[in-house]
């Protein structure tokens, strides 16, 4: 049987470009920043309407967060500057190493065939 990530290549300079120009790596520490304003469920809620806004408009998610009043009157100028800082992906390489040789030593016990 094929393999679902047979061929896959991974350009991690491309990935961290495109992350960096949309602002989405930083989608959860906005997330944090909102939620003891806003509540839990009105924050999630939010920053999918400022991820659609941003992808819909062509713009990132700081420059949609930064237009918006109500981001604006939660959150203080310094604040939203500390979320858009540069996010360190950390061990993001490592930890997606991990999972894949987790999943290739899971399904080497596994039969080829698909129920």
């Amino acid at each position: 049987g094929r393999s679902l990530l047979d061929g896959l290549e991974v350009d991690a300079a491309a990935m961290r470009r495109n992350l960096d120009a949309a602002g989405f790596a930083a989608s959860e520490r906005l997330l944090s920043a909102l939620a003891p304003v806003l509540g839990k469920h009105r924050a999630q809620a939010r920053l999918q309407e400022l991820l659609a806004s941003a992808r819909s408009e062509g713009i990132g998610l700081e420059e949609a967060a930064r237009a918006a009043d109500d981001v604006g009157e939660a959150l203080d100028a310094s604040l939203i500057a500390d979320v858009f800082e540069a996010v360190d992906t950390g061990s993001s390489v490592a930890m997606v190493d991990e999972v894949l040789a987790r999943a290739a030593t899971a399904r080497a016990g596994e039969d080829d065939g698909w129920p």
